[in-house]
């Protein structure tokens, strides 16, 4: 359950008080619990909106949108109880990896429309683009690397090299992959709202043309 929105205490809303820019996502699945670890925090965890898109993606097993720019979260995804710590850990890294792959997509996509009007935010997409791209390309290389160990998950130990491996993969992108994505879209935040400035000009032309165009004898 989620709201788009929240409400002052008199139900206004489309201010920027907390009130209003602040809402609530609340989740169940049947037969399934949290981990315990999640279900003892008692201080809310803070998601940003465009997280949502990828989070009901996760949760309903469907591919990410294309033209989705957030980041699911781990907490809200209820394992297989059976499975060992390093088949959770690496079934965590590779939804990182296919919601991040997908960003990749669309913001490839999106620089080779020619939309983005500074440079230095150009520049800056490149270089999380290639960011992107090692890390994947990390992962690629440990997995040839301990081909045999993946095909065997339920004999790896917590505390082997390849499992702590793994652990700082995942790490790298709770902690640098989101935040860099969310610093993306504070760049691309004033060429969004210029073109959504843009359109809403060109529909007023539009509907005032048609309004003078039925005024006509």
């Amino acid at each position: 359950m989620i709201s788009d929105h929240g409400l002052t205490p008199i139900g206004s809303h489309g201010g920027k008080t907390e009130d209003e820019t602040y809402t609530f996502v609340a989740y169940f699945q049947k037969d399934a619990e949290f981990p315990e670890e999640i279900n003892k925090k008692k201080k809310n965890k803070v998601i940003p909106q465009t997280s949502t898109c990828a989070i009901l993606s996760v949760l309903g097993g469907v591919n990410f949108p294309f033209s989705n720019i957030g980041f699911w979260v781990p907490e809200l995804v209820v394992f297989d109880p059976e499975a060992t710590e390093f088949e959770k850990t690496f079934e965590t890294l590779k939804i990182f990896i296919k919601n991040e792959l997908q960003i990749y997509n669309y913001l490839q996509k999106y620089l080779a429309g020619g939309d983005i009007s500074h440079e230095e935010f150009e520049n800056e997409i490149k270089q999380y683009l290639e960011d992107i791209k090692q890390r994947f390309n990390d992962v690629i290389i440990l997995i040839k690397d301990n081909i045999d160990s993946f095909k065997q998950p339920k004999s790896i130990t917590p505390s082997s090299d390849l499992s702590l491996t793994l652990s700082s993969f995942v790490d790298s992108y709770t902690k640098t992959g989101s935040k860099k994505i969310d610093h993306i879209k504070d760049l691309l935040a004033p060429e969004w709202n210029t073109d959504y400035i843009t359109s809403a000009i060109a529909i007023g032309i539009l509907i005032l043309c048609i309004f003078l165009y039925s005024s006509l004898p």
